[in-house]
């Protein structure tokens, strides 16, 4: 996304990843913002936010691995240490983010007790479902 765009990965907002990983991971951009405008305004491609980029965000794991010819776990790792940044710091006021929590079978309609990436936002060493 921002290659595309040709913009940094910190100034894009409120991207969510549900699911969990790799080809079960699914990008949704319905709430995203870069500059404060709704990125598919930024975007304005359609055909490429429901397709390749949803395809090239499940694939990011294998994609990594095959141009590195390494593990993608320094990947992982460094989102491991987002999250307890995010979680443990909090997220900045009216920002969003994606977290691996436990699902509270109320949020969304998942199922309770699964292991999912949700929309949270952090404060106090808490996390809330958005």
């Amino acid at each position: 996304m921002s290659g595309k765009l040709k913009r940094g990965v910190h100034e894009l907002k409120d991207i969510i990843i549900w699911g969990n990983h790799s080809l079960t991971q699914y990008p949704d951009v319905s709430i995203s913002r870069l500059d404060n405008k709704a990125l598919s305004e930024v975007v304005k491609d359609e055909k490429w936010l429901k397709g390749n980029f949803i395809s090239d965000v499940a694939k990011r794991g294998a994609a990594i691995i095959a141009a590195r010819k390494l593990s993608s776990a320094a990947s992982a790792a460094s989102a491991v240490c987002d999250h307890v940044h995010d979680w443990i710091i909090g997220t900045k006021e009216g920002e969003v983010v994606s977290m691996a929590v436990i699902t509270d079978g109320k949020s969304y309609g998942v199922k309770s007790g699964l292991c999912f990436s949700m929309p949270v936002t952090c404060k106090n060493g808490q996390w809330t479902i958005k």
